[in-house]
């Protein structure tokens, strides 16, 4: 226990954080789940309500964009949070002793 609690968690942080972040995204980032088992309009992600800027003949691609900006900033916060353990993940395996 001891061994895991010292030596195996503390280097397991940067493979941890990379795969919350990647796995964060791409949840965040799925439609067709989203539309397929959400029937419900009130409990829909924002990643379905986008689709409601695109239309059968035209775009609103200024209302569309910025719908996506805001609909980033979560996952790069979540990023910002978590970046100094992947950056120190990446420079673990990278110093020659």
């Amino acid at each position: 226990v001891r061994f895991m609690l010292y030596i195996v968690f503390p280097l397991s942080r940067p493979v941890i954080a990379t795969v919350v972040v990647l796995h964060a995204i791409g949840i965040w980032n799925e439609v067709i789940l989203a539309t397929i088992y959400l029937t419900d309009e009130n409990k829909q992600p924002i990643t379905r309500g986008l689709l409601n800027f695109q239309g059968q003949y035209g775009s609103a691609w200024p209302v569309l964009a910025s719908a996506v900006t805001l609909m980033a900033i979560p996952m790069i916060i979540l990023f910002l949070f978590l970046q100094r353990y992947i950056i120190s993940g990446l420079t673990q395996g990278a110093v020659k002793s």
